[in-house]
């Protein structure tokens, strides 16, 4: 970018206005969360728009299009150029959804949206199978074709297994009956496929 001498006269006057140009550097695109590293050209000094006064300076923008602006003087001429830096979107990871399983049985976690997976247990996949043993939280952070990443957890509750406990042993005369109780749990399923927590069997 140039100005003419006459808008912008230095300590001794600006000559050659014309062929002095400066450069704030290209756009560029970054992810969500990283830094642009900015670097202008074309002078002796620097000013940006955010106060810094270097050649190189680094910026984290928060807004999807952000433009800065740099004065660059080479003691003589001053010009102005800017530069914009676009946010890439982020990527949508999911680790799936919450879930309760028994202890002792496994379950295979599905990551989406992303290329590639990092699982919190060192898994690089999007699929993660795992026992469980206790109340377990996993945190996967995925990253798409940009390289932006983005994470997501989740729960799974641990069950323990029901206490059952059926009825003592009983002896009885042979053709009579005897009821059997079971206790400890919400369903019951017998080995005479009967499913309520009592029976009566004629052994």
């Amino acid at each position: 970018f140039k100005y003419p001498d006459e808008l912008h006269p230095g300590s001794s006057g600006c000559r050659n206005a014309d062929n002095y140009t400066v450069d704030a550097g290209n756009n560029q695109f970054i992810c969500p969360g990283t830094a642009a590293i900015l670097e202008a050209n074309g002078g002796n000094n620097y000013l940006w728009d955010n106060g810094e006064t270097t050649v190189q300076i680094a910026v984290f923008p928060l807004q999807d299009t952000t433009t800065y602006f740099v004065t660059i003087s080479n003691g003589q001429c001053t010009a102005i150029d800017s530069v914009t830096i676009f946010l890439l979107p982020q990527p949508n990871i999911s680790a799936g959804n919450n879930d309760t399983v028994c202890v002792g049985n496994t379950i295979t976690l599905k990551a989406s949206g992303g290329n590639i997976y990092l699982w919190s247990n060192g898994i690089q996949d999007s699929l993660n199978t795992i026992t469980i043993t206790q109340d377990t939280s996993l945190n996967v952070v995925g990253f798409d074709a940009n390289n932006c990443f983005n994470r997501d957890t989740i729960n799974i509750s641990a069950l323990a297994f029901p206490s059952i406990t059926v009825s003592n042993d009983t002896t009885i005369c042979s053709g009579n009956s005897a009821t059997l109780i079971a206790s400890g749990a919400v369903a019951y399923e017998w080995s005479t496929t009967a499913t309520t927590s009592s029976i009566t069997v004629t052994p």
